[in-house]
């Protein structure tokens, strides 16, 4: 397994563009990628959609993407959204 990628407190459309760069240069590594998003506390769509956007480019590639972590503020954002299933959270179905 590789080593996680912490996300920060915060993701929302003010962090969206600096963490979009961060993801897009993992996808270029092209190896397993592993999440923990323990520390996120606020999220919102904007965030949600980043993340959504970057698992499915990630799988279109070959990528594996698994979460160490959730934490509460990623599944409940993507539930209300009915994105778990595309953010591949644990115990979620598509279009979920």
């Amino acid at each position: 397994m590789s080593q996680p990628i912490t996300l920060g407190p915060l993701l929302t459309i003010a962090e969206v563009a600096k963490t979009r760069s961060y993801l897009e240069g993992l996808l270029r590594t092209h190896q397993e990628i592993v999440i923990s998003g323990a520390s996120v506390t606020t999220t919102d769509s904007a965030g949600i959609q980043l993340l959504t956007a970057f698992c499915l480019e990630a799988e279109s590639r070959g990528i594996s993407i698994l979460w160490q972590s959730t934490g509460d503020a990623i599944p409940r954002a993507a539930k209300l959204l009915g994105l778990s299933g595309e953010l591949a959270l644990p115990g979620a179905e598509p279009g979920e």
